[in-house]
């Protein structure tokens, strides 16, 4: 055979090998499951797994920094990654994978979650990814928490007990404050709603009032006649709630927009702080001597403050001329406050409290044995209650310490009356605890307000019970994520 024919038959060969193979697989889109490299994993221990629930997980990027998420993981349909509808998912005795994918600042965004192994039946780690626009943003690990009561525990301790729950319909329920017989519940987007509550086992609905587009509002807070409310893109807004029935908007304060997560009133000295995240991280301090006209006499901000690296105002607590101001990612900082009438003097910035793991969040301060002791919860991943000696400012002293042992479930707000701290701890709902030794700090009593099926759950790391007070009627007041406002009913342990 000539050797072009000899060519032109081992052409043909090949022509007809290459025909026969397949072309080879494309490369996986980031955030698909063959895009994880899951070979050192245990995946059939996934099936350990409990089969359906919501689960609060802490994800460690490779840029050193955690966020913290929450994963739905019913199976058969319905799965959500922090309110977001799962996009793609596979979920069987070896693999726990979910994926989903929404728009966010014009992006398109895919965050997903594969599992690598089941450390217990209610216990999850695995590799997380987030892509942006089809590229890898970021990868990293997480470790996620079945969300659950307590073992042995049941729906409530002997001592507590629920008199009444009332859906707010146009929202979720953040914070509630009580005056007069009335509650007035800060509902994020969804605004305001007041209830008639002098039969707190019947409590009635009176008036909602709409937040404009855009906006959220956080907290609301009463000084006579007057109703203070954090508005996320306008300050404070000012309404009369002389006959509640009928709130009517009757200004804002500061005259520039500020964001405003959350209100403090202090009555001894007729001060309103309002704790300011952006865009400057401050706190605003001012004069309601006269309600309804507020006097700005300082704008609060820590040396270090610094909105884009998690350094600023998220709650505050002001006991005697001293201001405590839990300063996220910065710890618990206390400012000496000058009395009325204000002089030349500002207030000072005197020390700080940082402890290692999770955020300063919300507080509460009293006198214990002739110390200044406050008590301050944490949110986030490892999250518990410390009890800080800040007798002298300068030097705190972290005294004591309680926490649940449950990592996965934050603190949200407290109110402290006498000895005992009423605590809002997100899915492990009312908290009350005896702290008067703040060295070891004793829960006495509990109420279980996680349920997790319930209809608007695992939208969020934060959920259930948020804001908590005791406003002195005998009942305990909660604003419930989903249940709405929840009433209970305190007896002796």
């Amino acid at each position: 055979m000539l050797d072009r024919e000899k060519a032109v038959v081992v052409l043909a060969a090949l022509a007809v090998a290459v025909a026969g193979c397949p072309a080879p697989p494309p490369e996986p889109e980031c955030g698909d499951l063959r895009s994880f490299d899951l070979a050192g994993c245990d995946q059939f221990s996934l099936g350990l797994l409990y089969s359906g629930g919501i689960f609060n997980a802490n994800l460690h990027w490779s840029n050193g920094k955690s966020t913290p998420a929450a994963i739905y993981a019913v199976v058969g349909g319905g799965e959500k990654i922090n309110g977001h509808t799962v996009t793609s998912r596979l979920l069987n005795r070896a693999n726990f994978y979910l994926a989903s994918r929404y728009t966010e600042n014009g992006n398109d965004q895919r965050l997903a979650f594969a599992g690598c192994q089941a450390e217990s039946t209610v216990h999850l780690t695995g590799q997380v990814q987030l892509c942006a626009n089809g590229v890898k943003a970021d990868e990293g690990t997480f470790e996620a928490q079945y969300l659950d009561w307590g073992v042995g525990e049941s729906e409530s301790s002997p001592n507590v007990k629920l008199v009444s729950e009332t859906k707010v319909a146009q929202g979720v329920a953040v914070d509630v404050w009580v005056q007069g017989g009335y509650a007035y519940v800060a509902a994020l987007g969804g605004g305001l709603a007041v209830f008639d509550v002098r039969d707190p086992a019947a409590p009635a609905r009176v008036a909602t009032v709409a937040v404009e587009e855009g906006d959220e509002w956080n907290d609301a807070k009463a000084v006579g006649s007057t109703l203070y409310v954090a508005s996320h893109k306008q300050g404070v807004l000012m309404f009369d709630v002389s006959d509640p029935a009928v709130p009517v908007k009757v200004g804002k304060v500061p005259a520039d927009d500020i964001d405003v997560h959350t209100l403090q009133v202090d009555a001894a000295t007729s001060r309103l702080f309002a704790n300011s995240p952006g865009p400057n991280g401050e706190v605003l301090v001012f004069s309601v001597q006269t309600p309804s006209a507020p006097v700005l006499r300082w704008r609060v901000r820590t040396a270090e403050a610094n909105p884009g690296a998690g350094r600023w105002p998220h709650d505050s607590t002001f006991f005697q001329d001293r201001l405590y101001v839990n300063h996220w990612q910065q710890g618990l900082v206390a400012f000496d406050v000058p009395p009325e009438p204000p002089g030349v003097a500002n207030p000072v910035q005197r020390g700080e409290f940082t402890s290692a793991d999770a955020t300063s969040h919300a507080s509460q301060a009293g006198d214990f044995g002739g110390k200044t002791v406050v008590f301050e919860g944490s949110e986030g991943w490892g999250a518990h209650l410390r009890a800080v000696d800040f007798t002298d400012p300068a030097a705190p002293v972290q005294r004591g310490e309680w926490s649940l042992g449950h990592p996965e479930i934050s603190i949200h707000n407290m109110a402290l009356v006498g000895t005992k701290l009423y605590v809002a701890h997100y899915q492990s709902g009312l908290r009350i605890v005896d702290v008067s030794l703040p060295v070891a700090p004793a829960q006495i009593g509990y109420y279980n307000t996680w349920r997790p099926f319930d209809p608007g759950r695992g939208k969020s790391f934060l959920d259930s019970a948020v804001g908590v007070r005791v406003p002195g009627d005998g009942y305990i007041y909660v604003a419930e994520s989903v249940r709405g406002l929840m009433i209970f009913q305190e007896t002796a342990p």
